[in-house]
């Protein structure tokens, strides 16, 4: 939900809290953290990697996050910005 007067700016790369629950993810919108492997403070459980930011199609969903046929990467997509933007996340696997 966007709140007025309350606006981020997300750019691909970087990286933010998630709250994991099996297959779901819940994102912490507004947090921005270094993306690293470790501990994660509570009462989230993985850092994010943010892998794209796109003008959102009508219907999108992370299938729309995919870079290329095939690829076997797992993401997660928020729309942010009242539906206009596809937020694309991947749990972070750097070191």
């Amino acid at each position: 939900m966007r709140r007025p007067g309350l606006t981020r700016v997300y750019h691909a790369n970087y990286c933010m809290l998630g709250r994991q629950s099996g297959d779901s993810i819940s994102l912490a919108l507004m947090a921005a953290v270094t993306c690293r492997r470790g501990p994660v403070p509570a009462p989230y459980n993985q850092i994010m990697h943010i892998t794209g930011v796109y003008r959102a199609p009508a219907g999108a969903n992370a299938n729309n996050c995919r870079r290329a046929a095939g690829d076997p990467t797992h993401y997660w997509a928020d729309l942010v910005d009242d539906g206009a933007t596809l937020l694309c996340t991947a749990i972070y696997q750097g070191s």
